[in-house]
């Protein structure tokens, strides 16, 4: 695989990229190689939550969780991410960066619907991003514990959203399947689906190489399942989109809903604080800023969605997009150059 920075800017400072700086890229820009057997605890769960009642396995989610947490590493700021600081090191030696649609920042703010009750509080998802003039992307699971409706999906998706998918089911263990598997199972959500979709993100950001080859092979534009920082996954440490083979691009995780709360424990202000000054630190670098929301961390923290969604829509000098305009304006499809007054963004 093959990646560049180039299109962030007007010159060729993909020249300036130092051998040093390539390594790095080598290195981060894709997930590791992983054992089947080290996925293995990932595939058992899987089996289970399969097979039990939602309730009992978000119960046993829980306990899960907390294992996990004992052996998480600390998220590293926007500023000190590796490919982040090469791109400011680039602009700072003059190499003239491209605005994102004449803004100095984008985000794209994104929903995974991964659990029944996220599904029911669908509604009230749409009403809120409307309310303040704000467009999504959903990523929908076509096969797992809600019986989704396309009349409504493609109902959001006529109201300006975007709708990408999820998988069939919420496979954690996705990455590490064999290809057949990953062909016949995603192969099979996207004929499910009544309409065409361009992007697609891993359940559980269950990624690898074999599974970024497949969805390209499906035809996807693009995936999101990357992040630029986390305390348990490989991490890009890039807040900016980046082309893979060509055509095919990344748009890599900024934050999750999930970490602030599940992970982190933060109350609804903290929680509030910390994004806000994460979308603010990309800005400042000329980023692009994905949030991963779930409805369900929604409904159980409205403060937090309702006021997220009020300030990103006060934002200056941000572009707040789809992922599939983000695609369509980095691909020349999307001509749209109105740069909002410069501000704050908190």
């Amino acid at each position: 695989m093959q990646s560049t920075f180039g299109h962030l800017f007007e010159d060729d400072a993909e020249a300036r990229i130092s051998p040093e700086e390539r390594a790095l890229l080598a290195g981060l820009l894709w997930p590791p190689k992983k054992s089947r057997i080290s996925g293995i605890p990932r595939m058992v769960f899987n089996l289970y939550s399969n097979v039990v009642p939602p309730k009992l396995r978000t119960v046993t989610l829980k306990p899960l969780r907390m294992l996990r947490n004992l052996a998480k590493s600390e998220m590293k700021p926007v500023g000190e991410c590796s490919v982040n600081r090469m791109v400011r090191r680039l602009e700072e030696s003059g190499s003239r960066r491209r605005p994102w649609s004449g803004n100095r920042g984008a985000v794209l703010i994104s929903y995974d619907i991964d659990q029944k009750r996220g599904y029911a509080y669908l509604d009230t998802v749409i009403a809120q991003l409307e309310k303040h003039g704000l467009r999504a992307t959903f990523h929908v699971l076509t096969d797992w514990e809600y019986n989704i409706a396309w009349d409504k999906i493609r109902s959001i998706a006529e109201r300006g959203h975007e709708i990408g998918l999820h998988g069939a089911r919420h496979d954690i263990g996705m990455g590490l399947r064999s290809r057949k598997h990953i062909m016949k199972e995603l192969g099979s959500a996207l004929e499910s689906m009544p309409f065409k979709v361009s992007g697609y993100r891993a359940p559980a950001l269950s990624m690898s190489t074999r599974l970024l080859d497949c969805i390209r092979d499906l035809g996807f534009a693009y995936d999101s399942s990357l992040p630029m920082s986390s305390m348990y996954y490989h991490s890009v440490e890039s807040c900016f989109p980046y082309p893979i083979d060509g055509g095919f691009w990344e748009f890599p995780i900024t934050l999750q809903d999930s970490t602030l709360f599940l992970d982190l424990k933060l109350s609804e202000d903290a929680a509030l604080k910390k994004t806000m000054e994460t979308v603010g630190e990309v800005r400042e670098i000329g980023g692009t800023a994905v949030l991963n929301l779930h409805p369900y961390i929604a409904a159980d923290h409205p403060v937090y969605h309702e006021s997220l969604l009020a300030s990103l829509a006060a934002c200056r000098d941000i572009w707040i997009c789809t992922h599939n305009d983000l695609y369509r304006y980095l691909r020349g499809e999307l001509i749209r150059e109105t740069p909002c007054a410069e501000g704050d963004v908190t």
